[in-house]
């Protein structure tokens, strides 16, 4: 796992699961958001993408 500071608010963290699924994400704590960029391997044996989207709902807030 790799995790780096962008700067105040936002962070990148890049990980790759067992099965060689990649995922690299932003947070961004400021506008409480999260985009992930996942490459992995599909049923038909290709390597395939994905971009996500989302909110970040921190606890205790």
């Amino acid at each position: 796992m790799v995790q780096r500071r962008i700067d105040n608010s936002r962070f990148f963290v890049n990980w790759i699961e067992n099965d060689g699924t990649t995922a690299s994400q932003v947070l961004d704590f400021k506008e409480k958001t999260v985009t992930v960029f996942l490459t992995f391997t599909g049923p038909d044996s290709t390597r395939h993408s994905q971009l996500l989207t989302g909110r970040l709902e921190l606890q205790g807030e």
